[in-house]
């Protein structure tokens, strides 16, 4: 993944493309707090991806199965990944059947956009699985973040060692340093969704 700080849709959108045309998915995550715009960012970022709100947009853990499991180029967006996805529901038989289902199909060459409040509360499985992080932490602006390039470490997130990194700006009462955090690539502007492309979603 490029090294740079500022980020647009178009870049992650041209990355999504790229990782297409050497035949494998792509699994993104957008999580933020409720209501700075992680649908919006997820649905501005499937639209340029041929995103057909009708058939396209998943709430179940059963329709991810089915969606994933006859999907190819397609774009699959659970907007409420939470429900889906959530750590403590590991051992029931349909998360391991979706975990499984994601291996199985990984060269379908679909792009799976996710939205949740908390990653870290995600599923360690999945979190695996996620190959491009966005934080959103305002209108507009999210945090980009990539998995560390290591062959031994559990945590590719590196979830608690950021998390300490991020108490000591915030115990002193300073500005966000995301730059600071080791799974850091830079930070994405975006603009909110179209009227047109907000009545079609709801």
């Amino acid at each position: 993944m490029v090294s740079y700080e500022h980020w647009t849709i178009s870049d992650i959108v041209e990355i999504l493309k790229k990782m297409r045309d050497n035949k494998y998915d792509c699994i993104i995550m957008i999580d933020g707090k409720r209501g700075i715009g992680k649908s919006s960012l997820g649905a501005k970022i499937a639209y340029r991806l041929g995103f057909n709100p009708s058939k396209d947009i998943v709430y179940s853990r059963e329709d991810v199965i089915k969606h994933y499991a006859k999907s190819k180029e397609g774009v699959i967006f659970a907007d409420e990944f939470i429900n889906v996805g959530y750590g403590r529901d590991f051992w029931e038989s349909d998360q391991k059947t979706l975990i499984k289902i994601m291996n199985m199909y990984r060269d379908s060459k679909n792009v799976f956009i996710g939205c949740v409040p908390i990653f870290s509360q995600l599923d360690k499985h999945f979190q695996s699985l996620v190959k491009i992080r966005l934080t959103v932490v305002d209108r507009g602006i999210a945090v980009v973040q990539r998995q560390l390039s290591s062959i031994y470490t559990h945590d590719p997130w590196d979830i608690k060692n950021n998390m300490k990194i991020e108490s000591t700006w915030l115990a002193k009462g300073k500005t966000p340093q995301y730059q600071k955090l080791t799974t850091f690539v830079g930070m994405l502007y975006f603009e909110d969704l179209t009227e047109n492309q907000r009545i079609e979603i709801e």
